[in-house]
């Protein structure tokens, strides 16, 4: 679902993104259509990657002569990197500080910056576990075994 809800967001800003940084150097919009034979340049967080790497394809695929450059990187990273002046067509940042950082650089339109996805916390137990976990506190249980995003990072 969170798959699916990126990838329509990003498609909708690929869309609305401009494909040549406009002459104040903001990362702005342009009108419907995606001229051919040009470069987009996508700023997007690190954890962006799988998911703007598969709509890319699929962007190229459907607009041929369109080349998608894509920059990931941490969110800190690219509002900096925005800020001294790197050219870029699109700013997918992870958080907001960093996104009105790019905005207060003058770098992205205020009236641009559109919400693309969004998280929330999911704990997951075993129906028959005798840890009931009714609130983020008793995720503090003794002896309770938490595993954070994936199978590599793991805190007791």
């Amino acid at each position: 679902m969170k798959r699916q809800m990126v990838t329509i967001a990003l498609l909708l800003v690929l869309f609305v993104a401009a494909c040549q940084p406009a002459s104040s150097g903001q990362v702005t919009a342009f009108p419907a259509e995606v001229q051919e034979d040009q470069n987009l340049t996508v700023f997007a967080a690190a954890s962006l990657t799988e998911a703007f790497g598969e709509i890319g394809v699929q962007f190229e695929a459907s607009h041929p002569g369109v080349k998608i450059i894509f920059n990931y990187a941490n969110s800190y990273q690219l509002a900096q990197q925005l800020a001294q002046g790197a050219p870029a067509d699109v700013f997918a940042s992870a958080n907001q500080k960093q996104m009105q950082e790019a905005v207060k650089a003058g770098r992205v339109s205020q009236d641009q910056v559109k919400d693309l996805a969004g998280n929330r916390l999911v704990i997951i137990y075993p129906v028959n576990s005798q840890n009931k976990i009714q609130q983020i506190q008793d995720l503090a249980q003794p002896g309770l075994l938490i595993v954070l995003a994936a199978d590599e990072i793991r805190y007791v």
